[in-house]
């Protein structure tokens, strides 16, 4: 279809404009004062019975929705919790939900099976079969959330194609945008069965001259790239400086692991090398990575069937606690074996690969009850928000979100209760389960808990600010206080991952508890003179002065 853009944009589209600042206190001038949530948009309005467009980009533009408790949900939940950006899974054309059947229970994917990279995915949309109704729900879209003060960033996955063969790429120029093996097969990097050749010149400048349509045409405020590490760094170098001389705030970071590739390790665009970018164009930032070393360290892993705990969990080893040391410090530090400039790491707890936060605590800590594990996922939010970097939670993590197992029957199943890799399952394992939020409940609780994270870190500078000065002092195995001081302004948080009580002596007069390991804030919840103050096991305690 051939389309004049101009027609498909939205009123008052030329003049759609983003800038966030929080509350007066500071500007929107680095990665750090975001905080990214990441949602697959079916997933997000699905479940929301009073949206007239469930599953589709239209709903982004509702407000005044509420689940069936009265609890504020889509959009305006958005802005309740917090959050700057939101982080949509691939929104481009895939390939394997078919449009016009896309409310089927059977056709749901998130999208990592590119077809048609500069075509929005049509199953989002009221009417598929017409190109330019996509197009203006996705500005629509857009436009929307900025009105609301929330940042849009799209999941890119240029590392493979849904095939090789029957793709666009090949079509065009047969074994030129792919890597293949001496015998004439697929290299398999990405584990998708084709990985592309960003290395070779043509790939690498559509990597970047599709970003930079994005970018300009829907008025996106940055990327995620899949499987980075599989790009080259000279390509990645190359979307910097595209992408920041069309919007200075954009965000870009990805995955920096490698996965077994084959290119040079020295051009790899990887948690290794990727400090060798830096930023252009006045950039608030460079390209960051997932810090996967906060992930393990916290709460372990569960890729590829295999679950390891982590320190929320009791695995308490120097391996873990040098990882989340690493972590708090933005990417430096021993213990890991690589080193970011710039506080350039994303730090998680969960996205949606792999077990679900609330599911691995249940897993790996099946002789607690629902009030520790709650209380684990608080800790672990906790130490995520006053480290630098920036801040990223999977959807739904913040009210226990989790992904139910089903048998090719549809039925659960006992012995796998829960779903690791959900990206085909059903819309009953995956979407958002809106309506356990419920005052009192304790996914209620626990969301209040993030917002006040949300709230406190806004509030504070000191915490997201990359030139706060943070020294650290062990005061016994698995307890820490972290001392934070910026411009004069001093905060001290302790927190405790071990199984005993602690003590830590303040040595000044006029503290404020702002966030302890059941509530967060902005305001006081109680003042604190000098003197010897005691960290619970399993507590998080934080003062501002």
């Amino acid at each position: 279809m051939v389309v004049d853009l101009k027609l498909t944009n939205p009123e008052g589209w030329t003049t759609d404009n983003f800038d966030p600042t929080f509350k007066g206190t500071k500007n929107f001038d680095s990665y750090s004062d975001a905080f990214i949530w990441e949602i697959h948009i079916r997933d997000f309005s699905k479940n929301i019975a009073s949206s007239q467009y469930p599953g589709k980009y239209l709903a982004f533009t509702e407000t005044g929705l509420t689940n069936s408790n009265g609890v504020p949900v889509g959009v305006d939940y958005l802005k309740m919790l917090g959050v700057t950006h939101i982080h949509l899974l691939p929104s481009y054309d895939f390939a394997t939900v078919k449009e016009e059947r896309a409310n089927e229970k059977d056709m749901f994917n998130w999208g990592y099976d590119p077809k048609n990279y500069n075509a929005p995915e049509g199953s989002y949309s009221t009417n598929p079969e017409d190109g330019a109704t996509r197009i203006n729900e996705y500005k629509q879209m857009v436009q929307a959330l900025h009105n609301q003060g929330i940042g849009v960033i799209m999941d890119v996955v240029y590392n493979h194609t849904f095939s090789a063969t029957d793709s666009n790429f090949h079509r065009i120029v047969p074994y030129y945008y792919y890597r293949y093996n001496s015998n004439g097969s697929n290299m398999n990097a990405s584990g998708c069965g084709n990985d592309t050749a960003s290395e070779r010149y043509m790939m690498g400048k559509y990597i970047v001259d599709s970003v930079t349509y994005w970018i300009n045409e829907y008025n996106l405020d940055g990327f995620r790239f899949d499987l980075m590490g599989l790009h080259d760094l000279e390509t990645m170098r190359r979307v910097e400086e595209a992408v920041h001389a069309v919007n200075p705030k954009a965000i870009i970071y990805g995955e920096g692991w490698t996965m077994g590739s084959t290119l040079d390790g020295s051009k790899q665009a990887n948690q290794t090398n990727i400090a060798e970018i830096e930023p252009t164009n006045g950039a608030i930032g460079s390209v960051a990575v997932f810090n996967d070393a906060m992930r393990d360290g916290l709460k372990g892993n569960s890729g590829f069937g295999k679950v390891t705990p982590g320190l929320l969990q009791g695995s308490r080893t120097d391996e873990n606690i040098k990882k989340v040391l690493f972590s708090i410090r933005g990417g430096k530090g021993d213990g890991v074996s690589w080193q970011v400039n710039n506080g350039m790491v994303i730090n998680y707890m969960s996205a949606h690969d792999n077990l679900a936060l609330w599911d691995i605590l249940a897993e790996t800590m099946k002789d607690k009850g629902e009030d520790y594990r709650a209380q684990m996922n608080r800790l672990g939010a906790a130490i995520l928000f006053v480290s630098k970097g920036t801040p990223f939670v999977q959807a739904g993590e913040e009210f226990l979100r989790t992904k139910p197992y089903l048998d090719k029957d549809g039925q659960p199943d006992p012995d796998q209760p829960f779903d690791e890799n959900s990206y085909s399952s059903s819309d009953y394992t995956n979407n958002l389960k809106w309506d356990v939020l419920k005052e009192g409940s304790l996914e209620y609780k626990t969301m209040q808990y993030y917002a006040g994270l949300a709230e406190m870190r806004k509030a504070y500078p000191l915490f997201s600010d990359l030139n706060t000065k943070v020294s650290e002092s062990k005061l016994a195995d698995y307890v820490y206080a972290l001392e934070y001081e910026l411009n004069g302004q001093k905060a001290v948080v302790l927190f405790n991952l071990s199984a005993n009580n602690a003590s830590y002596n303040l040595s000044e007069d006029g503290w404020r508890l702002v966030a302890n390991i059941n509530k967060a804030g902005s305001e006081s919840l109680g003042s604190q003179g000098a003197g010897s103050v005691t960290i619970k096991a399993g507590e998080v305690l934080v003062y501002v002065k």
